[in-house]
């Protein structure tokens, strides 16, 4: 199988990955009706995130530029979560 190949289906897979917690969240928010302003701002910061991830993986394929994207948008998600259960609780 060529590499392209191999990474490309990599990249779509993990589009599956840490994302899932995103969905979740974005569905949760939009069952509750409660949507705020730093709501929209870490969902495009974690968007904008993966999107970069997934460029340096297509792209020039350096695995500490995308460690540090992954990490940005890991802890984005992980604040937003925290955020999240303090407006509920």
């Amino acid at each position: 199988v060529p590499s392209y190949i191999t990474i490309s289906r990599q990249t779509l897979k993990n589009q599956f990955e840490l994302p899932i917690f995103f969905y979740l969240l974005i569905l949760i928010l939009l069952i509750f009706d409660n949507i705020t302003q730093i709501d929209i701002i870490l969902s495009w910061v974690f968007v904008i995130s993966r999107y970069i991830h997934c460029y340096i993986r297509l792209g020039y394929h350096n695995i500490i530029h995308r460690a540090y994207i992954f990490e940005i948008g890991m802890f984005v998600l992980i604040i937003w979560w925290i955020v999240f259960f303090y407006n509920v609780l």
